[in-house]
């Protein structure tokens, strides 16, 4: 199942990979990048109330120094070139040569220019900064936050000049994940109600767990643009308790006593079980860019994880006899580490601060199960049975992640949603390990253990 699972993810990487690549490619080079034309040169008029714009930088080149005078009292008519069937506005019909246009100044309120400063008044954009520096540099001249958009831009407005980090530029940040998920295929079934005749009458005790809230936190130091290393820390603990009472005219039969024990065929009116699930993962991961462009994303992951399972479970009833109160518990533990490989992708939607990502991680863990079962007479203080197992394997872990995310327009916070399923490979689990002890048969122990969930991500950048 493993083998399977893992050539259909590596295909379905493979297939996104290539979409984007076809999609995106020689569209942006990442050692020169586009810059934006130069803004439009701003000529004030004697006036101080308006401005002429040149459009065309062919007739920027051609235009005439214009002499300082006062506004004439009547001005010359204005017509439209019918001709003319670009975005240039009207034009003056003088000597048929084409003026710029005139347009309400936002320096309405500024002293005009003194006469023979013309040449003065026309003020060249400053060069844009190297680039990859942060949209911030630029507050000596109002703050790229002036562009509302900074970081979706090649060049920020208000002549500022900065160039943005790109889209998928990597920061330093600080992040935090909630992760609501609940364990699969580790459901522990403890007991059964019977009839009077001691054949099956009514429901099946199970401990299923159900969703619940777990955690991770880190911090990730850029390298470059290109490449950076995670700290990232994992709990995740979810705890479920289950009580079941006899039907009408029957009993309960225990299925976690130990075969041949002196409650072994004993009954009882009622048990109650607890159940706990619990891991920890620790990552140190080395994550660089290796396809990219202005609306897509693709980085790959390698690093080191260590990571414990544990699965502790306890029954409780009183048994008619011997009329003692009997306990039975369980203790599966895994503590391993291993290499962690990995993919991640992500794309714009559009020019929106929106964005649509997937994940997908293989860590393969070297370690050792430590598994204990145990049965006690409370009331005299008696164990009756003792089971402890150890077992060496390798455990691949596979997790996959899809969802939305939304970026600041300055790039400093981005949160997103997803959906996240992490396969838990060759795992004992807690009641394959009550059943091999029952029948004395440990070959061949393991199966998928299966978290699935929907998680949150909060991430600020710097």
């Amino acid at each position: 199942m493993f083998g399977k699972t893992l050539r259909l993810a590596c295909a379905a990487w493979a297939l996104i990979a290539a979409v984007a690549i076809a999609e995106d490619r020689a569209s942006f080079e990442f050692d020169e990048p586009a810059t934006a034309p130069p803004p439009p040169r701003l000529h004030a008029s004697p006036s101080g109330r308006k401005v002429r714009i040149y459009r065309d930088p062919a007739f920027v080149a051609q235009a005439p120094a214009r002499p300082a005078q006062a506004p004439p009292s009547t001005p010359a008519a204005i017509a439209h070139d019918p001709n003319d069937d670009s975005d240039m506005g009207p034009s003056l019909n003088t000597a048929g040569q084409r003026k710029p246009e005139e347009v309400h100044s936002p320096f309405a309120d500024e002293a005009p220019p003194a006469a023979g400063a013309n040449a003065a008044s026309t003020a060249e954009a400053p060069a844009a900064l190297p680039p990859g520096q942060h949209c911030e540099q630029c507050e000596a001249c109002g703050g790229c936050s002036q562009c509302g958009q900074c970081d979706r831009c090649n060049q920020c407005g208000g002549g500022c000049g900065c160039q943005c980090r790109p889209f998928w530029a990597h920061y330093n940040s600080y992040f935090a994940e909630s992760l609501f998920l609940k364990p699969r295929g580790i459901d522990m079934a403890y007991a059964n109600q019977l009839n009077g005749a001691g054949l099956p009458g009514g429901n099946v005790g199970v401990a299923d767990p159900n969703f619940t809230l777990g955690y991770r936190v880190g911090v990730t130091k850029a390298l470059s643009d290109i490449s950076s290393v995670a700290f990232t820390y994992t709990n995740f603990a979810n705890h479920v308790s289950d009580s079941i009472s006899a039907p009408n005219n029957g009993f309960l039969n225990s299925l976690v006593l130990m075969p041949g024990s002196p409650a072994a065929n004993a009954n009882t009116s009622f048990l109650a079980a607890n159940y706990n699930i619990n891991f920890q993962t620790f990552d140190i991961d080395f994550r660089r860019l290796f396809s990219y462009s202005p609306c897509h994303a693709l980085n790959y992951t390698v690093g080191f994880r260590y990571a414990t399972l544990r699965q502790f479970f306890n029954q409780t009833g009183d048994f008619t006899q011997p009329g003692d109160i009997i306990t039975n518990s369980t203790a599966v533990r895994f503590e391993g580490t291993g290499l962690k490989l990995g993919l991640d992708g992500e794309r714009r939607l559009g020019n929106s601060l929106f964005s649509v990502y997937g994940k997908s991680f293989l860590s393969v863990l070297f370690g050792q199960f430590h598994s204990d079962y145990w049965q006690v007479n409370e009331t005299a203080g008696q164990t009756q049975a003792l089971s402890r197992w150890n077992d060496d394997r390798a455990l691949p872990v596979l997790e996959f992640e899809i969802g939305i995310r939304w970026t600041s327009a300055n790039g400093r916070w981005r949160s997103s949603t997803g959906y996240y399923t992490a396969y838990w490979f060759n795992t004992v689990s807690t009641p394959q390990f009550v059943q091999a002890v029952q029948t004395t048969d440990f070959v061949n122990l393991g199966q998928t253990v299966t978290f699935d969930g929907i998680v949150s991500r909060l991430e600020y950048c710097f």
